[in-house]
């Protein structure tokens, strides 16, 4: 009787010793991954402070997708800038599919020099894409490790509490 009451305690401690590992695995994963999904807002915030910056002295325009590539990950735009009479193309990282080949947008270029041009709306995109992307990876794994975890360590804990015998006066 005493030989099955100690492998049941070690049965318990190493269920409680797998779950607190898991479950701590989990905290730790998840809590990494969404604090960097929510650091994302601020560099959403800071780039929309530098573009604020930009528009002082930019000029708007429409532009247009002439390129989206989602195996390569990019999207080309072109747009006219009255300042000089010309077309520019521009390539940004990054492929949405909303942004397909003949999407406008509208474009904030420099009227000194037209080539340096920005685009809130697939800048703002590409940023709430990746803060997304980090909180659901954050949530999803984070997550299985508690789910495993907790039960592991609760069956540990009663596992080990009806294996110690209690001494009453």
């Amino acid at each position: 009787m005493e030989k099955n009451k100690n492998s049941k305690k070690a049965v318990g401690f190493l269920l409680i010793a797998f779950g607190s590992f898991f479950l701590m695995l989990g905290l730790l994963i998840g809590g990494i991954f969404m604090a960097v999904g929510g650091a994302m807002n601020s560099e959403i915030e800071q780039e929309m402070n530098e573009f604020s910056s930009f528009q002082e002295s930019a000029l708007e325009t429409t532009g247009e997708v002439i390129e989206a590539d989602s195996d390569a990950s990019y999207t080309t735009f072109e747009y006219y800038a009255e300042s000089d009479g010309s077309m520019y193309e521009v390539t940004y990282d990054g492929y949405f599919s909303d942004y397909t080949r003949g999407t406008t947008v509208t474009v904030y270029y420099d009227k000194n020099d037209p080539s340096l041009c920005m685009i809130p709306d697939f800048t703002k995109a590409s940023y709430e894409f990746l803060k997304n992307i980090f909180m659901l990876i954050g949530g999803i794994v984070g997550g299985v490790f508690v789910v495993i975890g907790l039960p592991m360590l609760i069956g540990g804990i009663v596992i080990k509490k009806k294996a110690t015998p209690t001494y009453e006066n």
